[in-house]
């Protein structure tokens, strides 16, 4: 396997110097990465495939693009990659077609080939796909040693809505699974922490799917708001600085969520996975002295 990282700013494109460039007809696969504002451009698909002759290209919006170790928020980074011996499989579906995000996940690995199955990379728009019934349905329907890799869309601070699309302009409500087939490719993971957390443990005693109300009977959000003080008037946003650790009921390591959307109505938030009552929650804050 082979891969190639570029960049596209303003109409021009350019390539990490750090790694040699390989034949652009030979790709096979090209993730992109960049903010709303440059995926919403009605020609940046097109400026793609000028770019390269590429069978599969995913696009998905992000908080912030990495390139050359740095971050930037003006640019699209694309990787390219070329396989030897591994063939891939793209697709995609829109939310609107399914009742719900895991009958939409059942019928997408309905419809995957199965034979010398390795991996599935899943990009989808988080703000109208359930995560937890999502891989739910995936998995259900696939050899449980089938490792399942999921990317959720990150639109910033401002939780307005994100886009992902193949082979096409992005849009929103767009789940796209990406197959790898035959056993010549090593798949490896690795994730910072940048989170302190405080306060004792409490229970949560009141949810619903996704949706928290209550912890140790007490209002949720309200909790979370005195732990705030004069950053609460900021939430959601600010929600990305003081996410919570849940460990769910049957597990012992915690899983970090960030809230997505707070309900004043119901005096709730919402978070991208479960939130199953009896789950241990503690709060946390980010740390900045890395």
């Amino acid at each position: 396997m082979n891969t190639s990282l570029y960049k596209f700013t303003e109409k021009a494109w350019g390539n990490n110097p750090n790694i040699q460039l390989i034949d652009d007809k030979k790709f096979q696969l090209a993730l992109c990465f960049a903010s709303k504002s440059i995926l919403e451009k009605e020609t940046i698909y097109s400026n793609i495939k000028l770019k390269f002759l590429i069978t599969e290209v995913a696009m998905s919006i992000t908080a912030t693009e990495i390139y050359q170790y740095y971050e930037r928020d003006d640019s699209l980074i694309c990787t390219a990659i070329q396989f030897d011996k591994t063939t891939i499989e793209a697709t995609t579906v829109h939310l609107k077609n399914y009742q719900n995000s895991y009958t939409k996940a059942v019928k997408l690995a309905k419809k995957l080939p199965k034979k010398n199955l390795f991996h599935i990379l899943i990009l989808s728009d988080s703000s109208l796909v359930g995560r937890s019934e999502l891989v739910k349905g995936l998995t259900a329907q696939i050899d449980k040693n089938v490792p399942v890799t999921r990317s959720l869309t990150g639109d910033d601070a401002n939780f307005n809505g994100t886009l992902t699309g193949l082979n096409k302009q992005p849009k929103d409500g767009e789940i796209i699974p990406i197959s790898f087939y035959g056993n010549c490719l090593t798949m490896t993971h690795q994730s910072l922490g940048i989170w302190d957390t405080f306060g004792l443990k409490k229970k949560i005693t009141n949810s619903s799917e996704n949706k928290l109300f209550k912890l140790e009977n007490q209002n949720a959000l309200a909790l979370q708001k005195k732990n705030l003080d004069s950053e609460s008037k900021k939430l959601p946003e600010c929600g990305l600085l003081f996410p919570l650790s849940v460990i769910i009921p049957g597990d012992t390591k915690p899983i970090i969520q960030t809230i997505l959307s707070t309900n004043k109505k119901d005096s709730s938030m919402s978070f991208a996975r479960d939130v199953p009552i009896g789950s241990k929650v503690r709060f946390m804050k980010a740390n900045f002295t890395f």
